[in-house]
This record gives structure tokens, sequence and C-alpha cells, in this order.
């Protein structure tokens, strides 16, 4: 009832044939915010991060978007790579909001 939590929760939703391959992979992670133990602290960050750039802006502890998009583009050349050796006819992927939105970017050809 209610939303699937991870990448091996959506395969009980498809046939058990196993026609299918599930891997999964770190590098589809969602953005990493850093450590706020001091809640006084988040109001600065998140003013810093309007000063800079969303995107830009590296959360302490954390990562930029950029960072992100660093992730995916390793990703995404690993991907070809995976067609070049074995061809399917469909491919989902399972992640989370910037990353999807970072995969989005590369696969469209969206600017920041």
């Amino acid at each position: 009832a209610g939303m699937l939590s991870s990448t091996s929760d959506c395969c009980f939703v498809w046939p058990t044939t196993k026609r299918y391959k599930v891997r999964e992979d770190a590098r589809l992670r969602e953005q990493e915010f850093g450590n706020f133990q001091k809640r006084e602290e988040m109001p600065i960050s998140f003013t810093e991060r309007a000063k800079f750039g969303a995107f830009w802006y590296r959360f302490k502890g954390g990562e930029s978007g950029g960072d992100v998009w660093d992730r995916v583009s390793d990703w995404w050349a690993s991907l070809f790579r995976e067609f070049a050796r074995h061809r399917y006819d469909n491919y989902v992927i399972v992640t989370h909001g910037l990353t999807m939105r970072c995969i989005c970017m590369y696969y469209f050809k969206w600017t920041v």
C-alpha cells in the first residue's frame, strides 16, 4: 500500500518470468546534502545556496548539483558501453529528483 521504497521493490510489480535484468548503481543516488546536525546552520546554508546558485552550491559535507552531474555523466557512459554488449528493447531507470533531472539534461541536452 503506497509508494515503493527501493528499486528491488519495483521488481515485485513485474511478472516473475525474469525476462528483465536489475542493476543497482550507487551513482544514481540522490544528491548528498551534508550533515545538518546544527539546525541553526541550515538557514545559513540555504541563504548561501540562493546567492551562489542552487545547482552549483556545494553543501558542507555534501555535494553540488554539478557533483551529481559528474556521477550521472559517468553512469551514462557506462550505460552506452552496456548497450554495446547487450541490447534490450526497454530500460527502466529508477532514481531520485535531481539525479533524474541530470539524466534528462544529458539526454535532452538541456542546460542548467
